[in-house]
């Protein structure tokens, strides 16, 4: 199983400390090395083939899609994030922010790191928010690193939303409250302007 970049520190802590706590209570050893296979689980990051279109970002839950599609992620999907089109990294920026729950109204105002890349569409937006309990959005990317569509673009490690910039005019292929998986879900495509999306 291929675990996301920043996986071994997450994982030696609560690994280390079931091995101490064996030695002198095996209750939490078993709780820490419980917690030792969630993070493992947690870092998951498998293989996918990118479907035609604009992409889902992220494994959720749709919330919106108008000028952005954004996505929530609840603590049991896969949380790399991917290159929702191809595209050159233009900047990467970290964003201070609150950490309201990402289901909420405002939590499009939480911290995190925002990510523009030069498309075939111009510039456009992905958005990797931190929530209630996500603590730290990290970015797999640097300026002028060329991305394909599908390709690992960062991790928001244990939570929260991910919001993508859409091109105008588009027709929406997902709907709020629609299930999405990274790469593998075709969430817009772009049309002429007679064929987009009311």
């Amino acid at each position: 199983m291929r675990l996301a970049q920043g996986w071994l520190p997450w994982t030696a802590v609560p690994l280390l400390g079931s091995l101490l706590a064996a030695l002198v209570w095996w209750p939490a050893a078993l709780a820490l090395a419980a917690l030792t296979v969630f993070v493992v689980w947690f870092f998951r990051d498998p293989d996918r083939q990118p479907s035609e279109g604009i992409v889902a970002a992220a494994d959720g839950r749709i919330q919106e899609i108008d000028g952005r599609a954004v996505t929530f992620l609840n603590l049991h999907h896969v949380h790399v994030v991917r290159a929702p089109y191809e595209g050159t990294i233009e900047t990467v920026e970290r964003v201070s922010g609150g950490r309201l729950p990402a289901f909420l109204k405002g939590a499009e105002k939480n911290g995190g790191v925002a990510i523009v890349a030069d498309t075939e569409w111009g510039n456009r937006r992905i958005d990797l928010k931190a929530g209630a309990i996500a603590r730290r959005a990290v970015s797999f990317v640097d300026e002028g690193d060329h991305v394909a569509k599908g390709e690992r673009i960062g991790m928001i490690r244990f939570g929260s939303r991910v919001d993508v910039d859409l091109p105008d005019p588009v027709r929406r292929e997902v709907a709020p409250g629609d299930r999405v998986t990274a790469a593998e879900t075709t969430i817009a495509t772009p049309t002429d302007t007679g064929d987009a999306s009311p």
